[in-house]
């Protein structure tokens, strides 16, 4: 699902390349009437938290 790489690490642009839109405002526009939110806003709503190299979330130990 393309959600689900936006809100992974992965890049925008890789996102919807492998989506197979070929350009960034097709992609926006099918983004933004599908979800009502720009993939950037999606990102930055809908991130998963990113885990410790000992695999605990958040805790900074």
């Amino acid at each position: 699902m393309v959600c689900d790489s936006i809100a992974s690490n992965m890049n925008i642009s890789d996102a919807y390349q492998r989506c197979g839109f070929n350009d960034y405002s097709s992609f926006f526009r099918a983004f933004k009437k599908e979800y009502g939110i720009s993939p950037k806003e999606y990102k930055e709503s809908y991130a998963f938290p990113e885990e410790s190299p000992s695999g605990t979330q958040g805790t900074g130990r």
